[in-house]
This record gives C-alpha cells, structure tokens and sequence, in this order.
C-alpha cells in the first residue's frame, strides 16, 4: 500500500508527483499500487490510471471528507 505521497504545493502539477508514483511502480512493477486518499487528490490518481472506489467508512481526523482506495494493476502480474 502507498502510504503517503505529497510535493510541495509550489511543484503541484509539474509532473514530480507522477515521477514519484511511477518510481515505486518500477521497484515492484509484479505488484498493484493501491492509495486511499480524499476528494483533494483523487483527480491526480484518476490521471494515472487508478481504478477509484469510494468507501463507505471516513478518517476520523477528518470526518467530513469522503474517502477513496485507488488502485493501480500490476505491470506483470503472476499468473
């Protein structure tokens, strides 16, 4: 599971994030990335490609903010 990505908000949109994203897919290209993040940052793993699901439970840090798991299949998945 991808644990937390972020880039500073003065690099939003120049690519880093999909750089980072794309790196941890190349150290573990047999397994899927999967992601659970908010309504701020779904649009940026729609982009690359996650399936988004949204889940019915919420962070109880913030409560009022839907969740979603994203999920990205793996390159070479075992047979």
């Amino acid at each position: 599971m991808l644990e937390y990505i972020a880039v500073d908000g003065s690099r939003a949109g120049s690519g880093l994030g999909a750089l980072l994203v794309a790196a941890v897919r190349a150290l573990a290209p047999d397994l899927p990335l999967v992601a659970e993040t908010d309504d701020d940052a779904v649009g940026f793993y729609r982009r690359l490609g996650f399936a988004v699901v949204a889940l019915d439970e919420t962070d109880p840090r913030w409560p009022d903010r839907r969740r979603y798991r994203c999920t990205l299949r793996a390159l070479n998945p075992e047979p």
